[in-house]
């Protein structure tokens, strides 16, 4: 016999907030509503374009100068 819980699947009950750009979230989202959960969409950040490169140049440009350079993805 199997549990209403486990019928429902592994997230039932919970309320998971995903934190993705709006335009990743939509396969993630669906996963956590097929394992039962339920989704919050709060996207922390956005992923735009660059319209203006010096500051990036200026800053590669004086790596040098750093001890460290962590690059986050």
């Amino acid at each position: 016999m199997t549990s209403d819980a486990a019928r429902a699947g592994p997230l039932a009950g919970r309320c998971i907030v995903i934190t993705r750009p709006a335009h990743q979230a939509g396969s993630l989202a669906e996963k956590v509503r097929t394992a039962g959960g339920e989704v919050i969409r709060f996207p922390v950040i956005e992923i735009a374009e660059a319209t203006d490169l010096a500051p990036f140049y200026r800053v590669v440009d004086a790596l040098e100068a750093f001890d460290y350079a962590i690059f986050v993805s």
